[in-house]
């Protein structure tokens, strides 16, 4: 998941500090010099193995949706976002609707 972290950084067209600094923070036991490197550019002072280990937020791993793949005659036709909540009727109202899926 870091794999997927860091690509995901290097996409971006600003790097946001935060997440930069959490990432050598928790690369820096696999690779400390090179979390070290990365600590030293981002502007810290004093060593990375010294520092406060980012804190957990179960809040931002909760998710708002699911991705539900949606068949026609066994075969996959698409995708769709549908909320936690949603029912029978709203899911196939939401693949219908999908331009690969629908009429």
């Amino acid at each position: 998941q870091m794999m997927v972290f860091s690509t995901h950084l290097a996409s971006l067209k600003e790097l946001p500090s935060e997440p930069v600094t959490n990432l050598a923070l928790l690369l820096s036991p696999m690779a400390p010099h090179l979390g070290e490197e990365v600590w030293q550019l981002l502007g810290n002072e004093g060593t990375l193995a010294y520092a406060p280990w980012p804190e957990f937020d179960e809040a931002k791993c909760v998710e708002s949706s699911v991705s539900m793949g949606v068949q026609v005659n066994g075969k996959v036709r698409g995708q769709i976002q549908l909320p936690l909540d949603a029912d029978e009727a709203m899911a196939r109202e939401l693949a219908l609707a999908d331009e690969k899926v629908g009429p």
